[in-house]
């Protein structure tokens, strides 16, 4: 018998579910949505206890997203799409917390009236600085794009 921490079980093929019956696993993780699956098997056992979100607005909008400090997600999409992004990650992950930090430049508003119309909570930070933040110095030869690396800076403003 193989022997594992985590065992993402799959739901519909007969000849997985056989294989995954001979592992002892100590969690047997079930889940339609595959991002559900993925994040529970990364974050097991205690789940996420924090999403630190960074969004950096403009003619179009970088979002990064940390969980508990782990860099799981970044992308450059229509600022409009930012409010829905967020309550999927947030179903997804399911955080004990979360902190979200909208960049203070051109389009700030924008991003922050749609995220106000959901109801949800963030706040607005000065983008002043930070690029050169030292960790964000660190990956500038890995990270090209200045508008992800301003999100990843973002969303860990005040650490």
């Amino acid at each position: 018998m193989l022997l594992c921490d985590v065992l993402v079980e799959p739901l519909d093929n007969r000849d997985l579910e056989v294989l995954s019956a001979r592992i002892d696993a100590k969690a047997k993780i079930r889940e339609l949505d595959p991002w559900i699956a993925l994040f529970k098997a990364i974050f097991y056992p205690v789940g996420v206890q924090r999403l630190r979100i960074g969004i950096d607005p403009g003619s179009t909008c970088a979002i990064a997203i940390y969980a508990d400090n782990i860099l799981v997600w970044v992308e450059k999409t229509d600022c409009r799409s930012i409010p829905s992004k967020i309550r999927w990650i947030i179903n997804v992950t399911q955080p004990k917390d979360y902190i979200i930090n909208i960049g203070s430049g051109t389009g700030y508003d924008i991003v922050a009236e749609s995220l106000l119309r959901e109801g949800i909570a963030f706040t607005i930070v000065p983008e002043e600085g930070t690029s050169r933040r030292q960790h964000i110095l660190k990956l500038r030869g890995i990270v090209r794009d200045k508008d992800i690396q301003a999100a990843m800076a973002l969303a860990l403003y005040y650490e």
